[in-house]
């Protein structure tokens, strides 16, 4: 295959499929998410245009359950056609009208929605046979083509084993940003300003910059989708707003089922502590522009973030997808995994290429551990997860566009390790227990974030932020948002008085830290960590207590 640098991801799509006709592929298996008329335009453009010059015209020919053989017509949007043989409409009595006719043409047969047919060993043998007689002395080619979510048989895989040999597979790509732009360009704008005209609204324009937000928020979508999402647009506010645009591609994602769409509240602000993770974040941030680029750095490829249970970790991986003002994915391993055969591999293939088709975006891989943890042993799942890894870590290496890989874990020390070098991660941060002085600024952000919602602001000042700091050590940043969380429920069923000390302090007391519990197992952490990543925090971490220490020296201090 070969790809020009002006031509879009449609285009390039057309000069794959141009390549493989002229190296007479006999079958073809084209699985795409546009709708069917799309790509039936495109390809019938291609077969009246030549795939070397007018002189390797085709004729096209199409096939469905419903009408059988027909010969399509198009006309601007519209494709007429009119079904050739009433016997056509049996799958197997299609391939027989396919070889007894136009023996001498060069032509292409898409059909629609085969893969239902291809478990049937009649089918199988037939494609077989269109394959060996196409080989030797015909110019006839097959198209076999389904959506993405109806390709699958039941095992998983697109097609069966017998007819691997025979079928060539090509995944039809999102639309990129050269054709988001020619279609809003020369389609949906121009349509959309005849209806505003004819009601009567001033038509629509955009300068360059406003033009680009609205492209940015129609990648992942297909060409309907795009037109469904802008005709909405237009709908409620009379233009296009990349804000209701990027809404219709929340609803897409969540339908899919494959991952999360993420829409964090959080800021970088409403997180203590952290401040060397927050220093670096920032400067990367920065450089996330065409300007950065043109200067010489490099996209920033994504972090790892290790720690205990509760440190923030999903916290700052929230705060930084919100921060950066970029669509967020969230990929979770339970959703990625399946009983059949190839669909783990299927699913996270799906994600990465959507992730980046929508780019510039964040994907989120939630409890890294979890995705990998048969990837050093074939038994345990017959050898998907070092596959899914072996995806993911190529992926990571030679994706296109901007996107930032955040991974969130745990423990890792026996997690494979080509995941996380450099190169493919640019750095890997320990967000460990905050200290005393990271303490202060957790307490201080959830009290008054809750007396902001009491209009109480000035009370946050009547709490002693120090002597719960120094009262609360081991506390991890859950832990102390808990225990804030759980004062003020004392304090509103006590006749929703204010809030004190004394109600933290109390709650605190009656909290065992995850921590003290864990001490042996987040030492051993700390130790394997030690040359392998850099602290987040500026601060030198405590020592943890065990069970003994924490009753008789932190619990006798939290005593008022």
């Amino acid at each position: 295959m070969y790809k020009k640098n002006n031509l879009s991801k449609f285009e390039e799509a057309i000069e794959d499929i141009k390549v493989i006709i002229r190296a007479r592929y006999p079958i073809l298996y084209i699985i795409s998410d546009e709708k069917e008329h799309e790509i039936i335009k495109l390809l019938y453009s291609m077969c009246k245009e030549g795939t070397y010059g007018k002189k390797y015209q085709k004729d096209m020919y199409m096939w469905d359950i419903s009408r059988g053989i027909t010969m399509p017509n198009i006309d601007g949007k519209n494709i007429y056609s009119k079904t050739i043989s009433e016997e056509s409409k049996d799958p197997l009595l299609a391939f027989d009208w396919i070889q007894e006719n136009n023996k001498d043409k060069d032509s292409i047969y898409i059909l629609s929605e085969f893969h239902h047919y291809l478990e049937e060993p009649s089918i199988q043998r037939k494609l077989r046979l269109f394959s060996e007689i196409t080989a030797n002395n015909e110019r006839k080619m097959i198209i076999l083509l389904s959506t993405k979510n109806d390709g699958m048989s039941g095992n998983g895989k697109m097609i069966p084993t017998e007819l691997e040999n025979i079928v060539n597979i090509y995944d039809w790509p999102y639309p990129d940003e050269k054709h988001i732009t020619k279609f809003l360009s020369k389609d949906i704008i121009p349509s959309l300003n005849l209806s505003l005209e004819d009601a009567g609204i001033e038509k629509m324009s955009f300068d360059r910059e406003e033009m680009k937000l609205i492209v940015n928020s129609c990648k992942g979508m297909t060409l309907s989708q795009i037109d469904h999402a802008t005709s909405k647009s237009i709908i409620i506010h009379k233009t296009l707003l990349p804000k209701t645009i990027a809404i219709e591609k929340k609803q897409i994602i969540k339908k899919s089922d494959l991952c999360d769409y993420i829409e964090p509240s959080e800021s970088l602000e409403d997180i203590g502590g952290l401040a060397n993770l927050k220093r670096w974040l920032k400067s990367r941030k920065n450089i996330l522009s065409e300007e950065a680029f043109d200067f010489g750095c490099n996209v920033p490829n994504g972090v790892l973030f290790l720690g205990p249970w509760g440190s923030g970790k999903s916290s700052a991986a929230k705060a930084i997808i919100n921060d950066w003002q970029i669509p967020g994915l969230r990929i979770d391993a339970s959703k990625i995994y399946d009983m059949y055969v190839g669909s783990s591999e299927r699913k996270i293939n799906s994600i990465l290429k959507l992730a980046e088709s929508i780019s510039p975006c964040i994907i989120w891989f939630d409890e890294i551990e979890n995705l990998f943890a048969g990837s050093e042993s074939s038994n345990s799942d017959g050898g998907t997860s070092s596959r899914v890894l072996g995806i993911i870590s190529t992926w990571m290496s030679e994706h296109e566009g901007t996107v930032f890989n955040i991974f969130t874990a745990n423990d890792i020390s026996n997690s494979p390790s080509k995941l996380f070098r450099k190169g493919r991660l640019d750095e890997i941060f320990i967000i460990d227990l905050p200290v005393e002085e990271e303490r202060k600024e957790i307490f201080y952000i959830h009290i008054k974030k809750r007396l902001e919602r009491q209009g109480k602001i000035d009370i946050v000042d009547n709490i002693d932020i120090n002597l719960l700091s120094k009262k609360s050590i081991n506390f991890s940043g859950a832990e102390i948002e808990a225990a804030v969380n759980t004062a003020f429920i004392l304090a509103y069923n006590d006749d929703k008085r204010d809030i004190k000390t004394e109600d933290i302090q109390k709650a605190c007391k009656e909290t065992i830290p995850l921590s003290c519990t864990k001490r042996e197992e987040i030492k051993r952490m700390r130790e394997w960590q030690k040359g392998r990543a850099i602290s987040a925090s500026d601060y030198i971490c405590e020592e943890i207590q065990d069970i003994k220490e924490f009753y008789n020296l932190g619990q006798k201090n939290l005593d008022i």
